[in-house]
């Protein structure tokens, strides 16, 4: 067994307790990231259900059961939610059509 003098004893103590301290700072900080992103992924899921029932509202509104174009645009409701912008296909008896969303109105076309 190798015998240190006092001081460098005191300081490999010192460095390996702030080592332990620091490893227990990382598992706290891990633990509290897990449970942020468990409940972003459930937030996400949630809205990933959200987009696919309105993606199915607004065919059906826009459509008749053969699925051709009634109407377009359709006012998606949205008011006071928030949304963002953009463009998605989607496939329902067996057309496929694109949704475009620019403010809180659907443009529902079949492509």
């Amino acid at each position: 067994m190798i015998s240190l003098p006092p001081f460098e004893r005191d300081l490999l103590h010192r460095q390996l307790g702030e080592r332990n301290e620091r490893i227990l700072q990382l598992e706290r900080q891990n633990a509290r990231l897990k449970a942020q992103w468990e409940s972003d992924a459930c937030e996400w899921q949630r809205l990933q259900r959200h987009r696919r029932d309105l993606e199915v509202w607004l065919i059906d509104a826009a459509t008749d059961e053969r699925g051709r174009m009634l109407k377009s645009p359709i006012d998606a409701g949205l008011c006071g939610e928030s949304f963002v912008p953009g463009t998605t296909t989607v496939t329902s008896n067996g057309k496929q059509y694109r949704l475009s969303l620019g403010s809180t109105l659907y443009d529902v076309e079949e492509i």
